[in-house]
């Protein structure tokens, strides 16, 4: 009855050292996966967001010159001076090209992400002689 004891008390329940240890490397390995993971959806999610508000921002500023006359110098005159936008959110600049029959308007807004990486987002429309009298 003795060899049988001794090997009922070897064959306790539970988890040797190296067991947890390696267990709980792993367990380290999949959070710090997941959490860097995590971060990089958050900078892309936040860069995406900036760029559509920036877009957005873009559009408003160049809707404008879709109900001038193509003729109306004032509006069109060539300028490239960078303004800042609302709540200091970054900077924009209209280019105005004027060719024969159209007219290129640019419109570049320019700002800082949070990571400190500067970004821009261009908008360009070609007003016509034909479609703005």
């Amino acid at each position: 009855m003795s060899v049988t004891r001794k090997t009922r008390c070897r064959k306790q329940e539970g988890f040797t050292l190296v067991e947890v240890v390696v267990a709980s490397a792993v367990m380290m390995l999949t959070f710090v996966a997941l959490l860097g993971a995590i971060s990089f959806a958050r900078r892309i999610q936040s860069l995406t967001e900036n760029r559509l508000a920036c877009l957005h921002i873009a559009r408003q500023i160049m809707e404008p010159y879709s109900s001038f006359l193509y003729d109306n110098n004032e509006v069109f005159a060539p300028t490239k001076k960078a303004m800042p936008l609302p709540d200091n959110r970054g900077t924009y600049m209209i280019e105005q090209v004027k060719n024969e029959d159209t007219r290129d308007v640019t419109v570049t807004i320019n700002w800082i992400e949070p990571s400190g990486a500067p970004y821009s987002v261009e908008l360009k429309s070609s007003f016509s002689r034909s479609l703005h009298r």
